[in-house]
C-alpha cells in the first residue's frame, strides 16, 4: 500500500523493509504528493487533553 501512494514501481516495493512488531510508517501530503517521513516508527507525542491543554474545560465535563 506504501508504494502505492509513493507512485513506485511494483517491483520496487519490496526495497520499503518490514516492520518491526507495533510499528508504522508516516506518509505525509505535500503539493508533490506523498512522501514517507518516517518508516519504523515507534512512537508518537500523544495528545493531550482536558486541563493540561490549557484549553477551557466546562464545569460539566470536569
Amino acid at each position: 500500500m506504501i508504494g502505492h501512494y509513493l507512485h513506485l514501481p511494483m517491483a520496487h516495493w519490496g526495497k520499503i523493509g518490514g516492520l518491526s512488531n507495533a510499528r508504522w510508517s508516516i506518509l505525509q501530503t505535500s503539493p508533490k504528493g506523498w512522501h514517507l517521513a518516517e518508516h519504523n516508527a515507534g512512537s508518537i507525542l500523544e495528545p493531550v487533553f482536558g486541563e493540561e491543554s490549557g484549553a477551557d474545560v466546562p464545569d460539566h465535563v470536569r
